[in-house]
């Protein structure tokens, strides 16, 4: 797992800026979502990969730099204004669903919306 990649720094930086949390160390994240990743099917997988891709290069387009170098505001201003294009709203679901995923696998978190994993298999 390369943590220093483009991908993960770009994925560690959508997820804290999507859930408006600092909290959570780059590492776990971008753990999670590589294992999760690993679960999907393949076009889901490209469909993440492309979703990096074209995020960074709006990123340079608008901002002249990577989008994991930006402010947090910035990278929150941008992802609202992705949201907006016609291929944004479906990139960007993506990328809400995996972080979602990561946020509320964490016990702790799940427990604040009332939900005790494997709570229902007892």
């Amino acid at each position: 797992m390369y943590v220093n990649s483009i991908k993960a720094r770009t994925y560690a930086v959508l997820v804290k800026a999507i859930l408006s949390k600092e909290d959570f160390d780059d590492y776990e994240i971008i753990r999670k979502i590589y294992s999760y990743e690993v679960l999907t099917p393949f076009y889901v997988k490209i469909a993440l990969l492309f979703s990096v891709i074209y995020f960074n290069m709006i990123s340079l387009m608008k901002k002249r730099a990577m989008m994991y170098s930006l402010k947090k505001d910035e990278i929150e201003l941008l992802i609202k204004k992705i949201e907006n294009t016609f291929y944004g709203q479906s990139l960007i679901m993506i990328v809400k669903l995996i972080s979602t995923l990561v946020y509320f696998d964490d016990d702790i978190h799940a427990a604040n919306i009332g939900y005790k994993h494997l709570e229902h298999c007892r």
